[in-house]
């Protein structure tokens, strides 16, 4: 999705300066899931791990993912050819 962003900022020049940020979480992280097995094995540490005899059904779990978007901005002010000649004070 795009979107755009219209902002007025004062900044001095080759300052550095944030103007915006915005996080969000795109996707929810889920555990992995595990069910079924036999009753009293499958409550054995190392028995809860061997299939069919600590779980019959697994669904695998998903990692969250996290977005998060920085603006920032940097001025150069450079002067014009106009500028130069009335520093130096030449006159016409």
């Amino acid at each position: 999705e795009r979107q755009s962003i219209d902002n007025e900022v004062q900044i001095g020049n080759f300052e550095i300066r944030e103007i915006s940020s915005f996080g969000v979480n795109s996707q929810l992280g889920l555990p992995t899931k595990k069910w079924g097995g036999i009753p009293i094995l499958k409550d054995i540490p190392f028995l809860s791990d061997v299939p069919l005899i600590g779980w019959f059904h697994y669904q695998g779990g998903r990692s969250a993912v996290a977005q998060e978007s920085i603006i920032f901005v940097q001025t150069a002010i450079y002067p014009t050819l106009g500028d130069l000649v009335n520093l130096v004070g030449v006159s016409k």
